[in-house]
């Protein structure tokens, strides 16, 4: 069957089917997205839903156009490849365009990108921003310490329940943290984010649930928690009047990790701290490189 006969719903159809395969759930909202913004340029472009012209045409413009990273355009090119695969296993795509799809190249990735890590000074400078007095200032607060001082993403903040806080071995944690892959890590809370922590639940009154909350413009809090979006808003806000340039919730959490490093340089914790299923994630985070001045070669003592 062409690509030209493929329906709206069947195109649904695929979707859904290719999202759902996905495990993780960051894996589907990113898959999800991807392709409604290839659906999106489509009909913009009034090209065929699904051929090889028309993904080499995107991904020119991916790379052209938007210009986005390479790792980011093979990330739109691995969800059309598998559309393409799951629209030949439903026969709503023909075998020799699906294979012409799959056949494809990925945009290589020559070098490593540069990440954004903050000093020390300017991350203070950010966590300085907010206004503790206010019931609003002291869950920006809150969010901003447990990505600086705990590394958490955005979405486990999102996620991040009352009693997600509990006394083991003397010290208050966060206990049973589910990440990306389902991984489950306890990390040690620190003294100032535990009355962090206890300032905010206390001033809105939370007993059970999500520990991070909606505040409405009269200051009253409302609602069951907040999305991803709302982490990133508020990291953004206080990043912009502090520094005066846009940081992400990513960027807190890649200093995180280099204030970590600069005090342990135990690798292996740090990737605990963060969740990582591989060392390798955790050294690309870090961007450590060799100290070729004051190099570790030089010290080992042996003649």
């Amino acid at each position: 069957m062409s690509e030209k006969t493929m329906t709206r719903a069947q195109w649904t159809q695929l979707c859904d089917q290719v999202v759902l395969a996905c495990a993780s759930q960051h894996s589907q909202r990113a898959y999800r997205a991807s392709a409604s913004m290839y659906r999106a340029w489509v009909a913009r472009t009034k090209l065929m839903l699904l051929s090889k012209t028309t993904v080499l045409r995107y991904r020119d413009y991916l790379l052209l156009t938007k210009k986005l990273a390479p790792k980011s355009i093979n990330l739109h090119l691995t969800v059309l490849r598998r559309l393409a695969h799951e629209g030949m296993a439903e026969q709503v795509l023909d075998t020799p365009t699906g294979m012409a799809i799959l056949r494809i190249p990925m945009v290589p990735n020559r070098g490593v990108r540069a990440g954004v890590w903050l000093p020390r000074e300017q991350a203070q400078r950010i966590l300085s921003g907010p206004n503790v007095r206010t019931i609003v200032g002291k869950r920006d607060y809150l969010v901003l310490m447990l990505i600086l001082r705990c590394g958490l993403r955005r979405a486990e903040i999102a996620q991040l329940a009352v009693t997600a806080v509990r006394e083991r071995e003397g010290r208050w944690v966060l206990a049973n943290l589910r990440g990306k892959g389902k991984r489950l890590r306890t990390l040690p809370l620190p003294g100032v984010v535990k009355n962090a922590w206890d300032r905010w639940v206390e001033a809105a009154g939370i007993e059970s649930g999500r520990v991070i909350r909606a505040i409405n413009r009269h200051g009253s809090v409302w609602g069951k928690g907040v999305t991803e979006d709302t982490i990133w808003r508020i990291v953004g806000r206080y990043a912009q009047l502090a520094l005066g340039k846009h940081v992400a919730p990513h960027d807190l959490r890649r200093t995180f990790g280099r204030l970590c490093y600069a005090l342990t340089k135990d690798m292996r914790e740090i990737q605990q701290l963060y969740g990582h299923s591989s060392v390798m994630t955790t050294e690309k985070y870090l961007g450590v490189e060799p100290h070729l001045v004051d190099s570790v070669t030089d010290r080992l003592g042996l003649s």
